[in-house]
């Protein structure tokens, strides 16, 4: 494979990869909102069992209030299992990306010091090849 393919191989995979990061932390921003509400309506539903009670439970509100909260809080746990099942998919594939990209970047060193070893190797011959022409040419 050429240097030049290489090069393009190499800019295309670190591209994939910081794609594939994108992604990912919008996924782990989106989690992290998602456990903030879970926790917010646990503090509210913490924070409305500790007082004395109140005139929404002499008129039976509080029912419909903790009706809410389990529904609110079971649509939260359903969105948040999803999220988690799409963040467990794209750890995988911000791994291979990155594996691709450590790769990749393997590959182009290799090259680059075969390359460097090559250039070496034909200076060499060609400053062996102008002393004995040098030499033979003082005979």
């Amino acid at each position: 494979m050429r240097l030049a393919d290489l090069h393009t191989l190499q800019h295309l995979t670190e591209t994939q990869y910081q794609l594939e990061q994108q992604s990912f932390q919008k996924l782990v921003k989106e989690e992290a909102a998602l456990r903030l509400k879970l926790r917010r309506l646990s503090e509210q539903v913490a924070a409305a069992e500790q007082g004395e009670p109140t005139p929404m439970q002499a008129i039976g509100a509080d029912v419909l209030w903790k009706s809410w909260v389990g529904r609110t809080r079971a649509a939260l746990n359903l969105e948040l299992a999803q999220v988690l099942a799409r963040k467990g998919y794209h750890i995988a594939q911000v791994r291979r990306a990155f594996g691709r990209r450590q790769i990749t970047g393997q590959l182009l060193e290799r090259a680059k010091t075969k390359t460097k070893a090559g250039h070496a190797q034909a200076a060499l011959t060609q400053a062996i090849n102008m002393t004995l022409f040098a030499a033979s040419g003082d005979q």
